[in-house]
């Protein structure tokens, strides 16, 4: 029997990556999100336009489905300096969370559910110890933090009321394929570019994680929630110190990075600690210089940023 899987969130950057991991894995999918997807529909894939704020409209997606699982991906994030958004984060990620909780609920089967959170529901800038296993107190530094971790607890609340399986991933900073932003990106960009660039202390370690890697272990998950067990892992990819990830965007676009520390700039650690992943999922990561490749390679970085500079 197919099993029947609904993502949402499905088409944004992790959404991309866990459909075609799970369509891989010959599971049926639908996608809801608010926008459009790169993947055509087929007879495995479909997608449904449906905001999780909107819970009459939720409920009638999730019922026509009837998933034999879902996975929760969708999620607003908010800058933790604008507060005017602070309303809207918790409408999406706890309003919404609960909304898609009871849609699941009204089904004859509940679905398992797979939850992914954040390393921000820790306040990361000043962690009591490294590495960060799941254990260490929260404590959220921001409204967006608070609203995952709200949305975790949601999820704990149907799984235990309605006896099915559960798995909540925390993970860091995602980096790879389908995303222009974030810290790897601008690292590899500022080498094609040959642009100077603020880069934290470089003996500073900083966790992220490869999205294909992230895909991978959101399967995994997947895999012990359909056996009615409830996990929860903190996701971590290789950590190396600031330094090392320096000299693997140097290797890998063939010239020297123009650095200079970022403003206030100190040795600052935050990185998770593996063991219950391994432990619950068998997942392991990727090496990090080959996975950094893979997104040089994959997005073509050093071709579009050399593009833009010959004009």
């Amino acid at each position: 029997m197919t099993l029947r899987v609904l993502v949402t969130g499905g088409c944004g950057m992790l959404g991309r990556h866990v459909c075609r991991e799970l369509i891989t894995a010959g599971m049926m999918l639908q996608a809801l999100s608010r926008t459009s997807p790169i993947e055509p529909a087929n007879h495995r894939y479909s997608r449904c336009f449906c905001d999780i704020t909107d819970a009459p409209a939720l409920r009638e997606a999730v019922r026509t489905f009837a998933p034999d699982a879902v996975i929760h991906l969708a999620a607003l994030i908010a800058s933790p300096q604008d507060g005017r958004e602070d309303w809207r984060v918790f409408q999406v990620n706890a309003q919404g969370t609960a909304n898609l909780m009871e849609a699941c609920a009204a089904l004859a089967v509940p679905p398992a559910v797979v939850y992914t959170s954040t390393m921000s529901v820790y306040d990361y800038e000043h962690p009591e110890y490294v590495p960060v296993d799941e254990m260490h107190p929260v404590v959220p530094a921001s409204a967006y933090g608070l609203s995952k971790y709200m949305g975790e607890m949601i999820c704990r609340h149907y799984a235990q009321w309605h006896t099915t399986g559960l798995a909540i991933l925390r993970l860091p900073g995602i980096y790879g394929p389908g995303r222009k932003s974030g810290l790897m990106y601008k690292l590899l960009a500022s080498a094609a570019e040959e642009k100077a660039m603020n880069v934290p202390a470089l003996d500073s370690r900083r966790d992220f994680i490869y999205v294909k890697d992230a895909a991978r272990a959101v399967r995994l998950a997947l895999e012990a929630a359909r056996k009615k067990r409830v996990v929860l892992c903190n996701l971590s990819g290789e950590v190396p110190e600031m330094a090392e990830v320096l000299a693997a965007v140097e290797a890998i676009a063939g010239r020297s990075l123009v650095t200079h520390p970022s403003p206030g700039s100190s040795t600052h650690d935050f990185y998770f600690s593996s063991e219950t992943a391994r432990a619950e999922l068998g997942f392991e990561p990727h090496n990090f210089e080959l996975t950094l490749r893979d997104f040089w390679n994959e997005q073509q970085i050093g071709v579009s940023t050399m593009r833009t500079c010959n004009g």
